[in-house]
């Protein structure tokens, strides 16, 4: 019964009066996933256009100098008021509030120097309900973060500016800070995260013109964000061991997700999981670059080139949905061994298309209804075993330069085998495939 309360409750503050950055500084923090939620239902264009009828703007009290924090005492008392504190001592139950506030063409910028006794600013921070826009000076942020620890950003407006968030460590230090339930859009760059920690969630991230979310030698979170009609959604940079999960990434003008581009690593291995990547201009998830990502269980659908790109990269693809995209649903163009297993690939032009690669394993995945053909190799002479193919214009293609392609035990969508060059019913294939023994029945762990 409570429950229902609660629920009722939720949706009556939604659907009232009052607008959505309001409802949220108001319910208790463990409602606002809900309220939040419902938030990212809201498309892009929407959410601008219910920011301005519902005058969300004028609420903000207007500061003409900017917000800069160095230490300690700027927090607190007279000089902290001075800087935007309206409440707090800076305890972890009592944090510092920089709320409110509407910076035009000025920043607000927190830096934490640190040494070898220690750091100087060593507060709780929370930075909320803020409209900061218009900050166009290039290579300037509009929210910057520096070496800092224990601040949280969250429930601000933040658009047209050169760089929304940025939350950086220097000289080895690691930033750890939470950003979460902002709305950015129309900056250059949406939130960029270095040498951190940090928590990135629930944001919604849109018409930024280069990046959503940059994550640079970071060991990042990134989760429930909406991300869309951006340059790129997400980019991975360097020594990257974030965990990319739970998104929307739709709509993108390049990629939903570019993972090691520009620096040349052999990187850790970072996690692209559970998220929905759909409608982006060219791929989805393109990995350049040496870089052990792990990218799972994600419906990756509609794109305009292929699924999955990969350039000289060696992630792991597994238990993913790979669904209508333009081109092929994984295109590979590299040397590096890698694994495609348990995917369900289906109505591309082609399933999955290999060049070069002789340490490629492609197992137990369904592959079915592509137009061409499910797996093309050229000059490429992967293990292609224990996958069902069905309904494909040709199964497997192999082109002969590396001798034929080893394809055995697979199912080939009729028990008396692959058509085409083979002697059965099934999917065709050509002449270069190595094709016996195969499966009479399909493999139920395909997929």
């Amino acid at each position: 019964m409570k429950r229902k309360c609660l629920a009722i409750v939720i949706i009556l503050l939604f659907f009232g009066t009052s607008t959505i950055p309001v409802i949220a500084q108001n319910i208790k923090k463990n409602s606002l996933v809900i309220v939040n939620n419902n938030w990212l239902d809201f498309s892009c264009n929407e959410l601008k256009k219910f920011f301005n009828e519902n005058n969300e703007f004028t609420k903000f009290k207007k500061r003409f100098f900017p917000i800069s924090i160095r230490n300690n005492d700027d927090l607190k008392g007279f000089r902290g008021k001075l800087r935007g504190v309206v409440s707090g001592n800076g305890t972890e139950d009592n944090p510092y509030v920089i709320s409110s506030w509407e910076l035009q063409s000025r920043k607000l910028f927190i830096l934490l120097f640190h040494n070898k006794d220690g750091i100087h600013i060593n507060k709780h921070v929370i930075i909320k309900n803020n409209y900061i826009h218009d900050f166009n000076n290039e290579y300037a942020d509009a929210i910057e973060l520096i070496n800092c620890r224990n601040i949280t950003v969250e429930q601000n407006i933040v658009a047209r500016s050169d760089s929304g968030i940025t939350s950086y460590g220097l000289d080895n230090f690691i930033s750890n800070c939470s950003i979460q339930y902002n709305t950015i859009y129309e900056n250059k760059y949406g939130i960029t995260t270095a040498y951190s920690k940090d928590v990135v969630v629930n944001n919604t991230i849109f018409d930024n013109t280069q990046r959503g979310i940059t994550c640079n030698n970071a060991n990042a979170l990134v989760a429930n964000n909406e991300i869309a009609s951006n340059y790129d959604g997400i980019w991975l940079i360097g020594e990257e061991n974030s965990i990319i999960t739970q998104n929307k990434i739709y709509g993108n003008k390049r990629n939903g997700i570019l993972a090691g581009f520009e620096v040349q690593y052999t990187l850790p291995a970072s996690i692209i999981s559970h998220n929905e990547i759909s409608s982006n201009g060219k791929w989805g998830i393109s990995c350049w670059i040496p870089m052990r990502t792990i990218i799972c269980n994600n419906s990756i659908n509609s794109n305009g080139w292929d699924g999955i790109y990969i350039s000289e990269s060696s992630p792991t693809i597994i238990d993913n949905t790979i669904s209508a995209n333009g081109g092929c649903g994984i295109y590979n163009s590299g040397y590096l061994p890698f694994r495609i297993e348990h995917n369900n690939i289906t109505r591309q032009r082609k399933g999955i298309y290999s060049y070069l690669s002789d340490s490629l394993s492609i197992t137990n995945n369904s592959i079915t209804q592509n137009v061409e053909i499910g797996i093309e190799c050229q000059s490429s002479h992967p293990q292609i075993h224990d996958n069902n193919f069905q309904g494909n214009g040709y199964a497997v293609v192999g082109d002969g330069w590396m001798g034929p392609v080893n394809a055995t035990w697979n199912w080939w969508g009729a028990a008396n085998g692959p058509g085409g060059s083979g002697p059965g019913d099934g999917d065709p294939i050509n002449n270069h495939v190595d094709y016996t023994p195969w499966l009479t029945a399909p493999n139920p762990n395909a997929g």
